[in-house]
């Protein structure tokens, strides 16, 4: 996008470099020759240069440079209508197209130079390394939140105690008891296809946030896309999980058929869950360039994953026994 060669002079040098010479010739020659391809307009010229000029332009390149706001083209264009450019309804759509043909000459300009050839080389990271932490701190938070309402799935802390107790009570159930362990099996099923629904609810949450952004800080999270889409992926997977199992169709889980599909079901929540913690964890390492430490939460996210692993575990072992039976009396559904 051409307006990214501003957004990078921006981040780049700043405000000053930009109002001294050599550049300070291009910039000239730039608006000229912009001003060339808009001969049908009235004060294209005079526009960017009052823009050029002025009090919002060296504001906004200095808050980009010491990013202080994330680099974005809309502000760009804001910044130029502020300063007296106006075309009615199509006042943004014009100023924008004027804007990238003035990004556009400016940079044949500097092409023409040695000095322009070493503004153009540079890189910006230095500068936007700061946008960057911030938006790697507003992903933690958002991680963050996840994990805590991973852990109880909605229930209280209180529910969740109990479940534990019975899961470590369920997985020693003895073989020949096959009708508890049927039993077992099913509550079990009814617990996770519930609480799935719920932590569907929080991930959709949690992808909003991320989504939101995406939007805020486009350009400065550009070597952390493959990390925060595989983000995107992981939630997207485990929100996916609620419509196909809505709660009228197991608030009482009468039929054995359903206890495979909630096995199924909490096997993907486990590995998009895990997918969820490690691409966070990269983008983190990206982004800030350490390894995320945690923190001293009581429970991590991945020690609720584990433990959702665990009780995958202890809910397959049962299927097998009740799978493997022929002595139990037929479904009721």
């Amino acid at each position: 996008m051409p307006l990214d060669l501003l957004l990078k002079l921006a981040t780049t040098v700043g405000a000053r470099v930009l109002k001294e010479e050599p550049m300070a010739k291009a910039i000239r020659l730039a608006i000229d020759a912009t001003a060339d391809e808009f001969t049908q307009m009235e004060g294209v010229r005079d526009d960017l240069r009052t823009w050029c000029d002025s009090d919002e332009f060296s504001d906004l390149f200095s808050k980009l440079q010491e990013g202080r706001i994330t680099p974005q083209a809309g502000d760009l264009v804001s910044s130029f209508v502020q300063t007296g450019f106006f075309l009615q309804d199509q006042t943004d759509s014009v100023a924008e197209n004027i804007l990238d043909t003035f990004a556009q000459k400016l940079e044949d300009e500097l092409y023409k130079s040695e000095f322009g050839m070493k503004i153009l080389a540079e890189r910006p990271e230095k500068t936007i390394q700061p946008t960057r932490s911030r938006f790697a701190e507003r992903v933690t938070e958002i991680y963050k939140d996840f994990a805590l309402s991973l852990w109880t799935g909605g229930d209280s802390p209180y529910h969740q105690r109990t479940l534990e107790d019975l899961l470590k009570r369920y997985e020693t159930l003895p073989k020949s008891e096959i009708e508890k362990v049927d039993t077992a099996c099913r509550g079990l099923a009814k617990d996770i296809l519930i609480r799935l629904a719920t932590i569907a609810d929080i991930a959709e949450n949690s992808l909003s946030m991320l989504e939101h952004l995406r939007l805020s800080f486009g350009y400065a999270i550009t070597s952390t896309s493959a990390e925060f889409e595989a983000m995107i992926d992981a939630l997207q997977a485990i929100i996916q999980l609620s419509p196909r199992r809505p709660a009228d169709s197991y608030s009482d889980v009468k039929s054995r058929a359903r206890i495979p599909m909630a096995i199924a079901d909490l096997g993907v929540f486990c590995e998009r869950g895990k997918m969820f913690d490690a691409s966070f964890k990269r983008l983190f390492k990206v982004a800030t360039g350490r390894q995320f430490e945690g923190g001293v939460s009581e429970r991590s996210l991945m020690d609720s994953i584990n433990w959702y692993d665990q009780y995958h575990t202890v809910m397959k072992s049962l299927w097998e026994r009740i799978a493997q039976c022929s002595t139990l009396p037929p479904d009721t559904w």
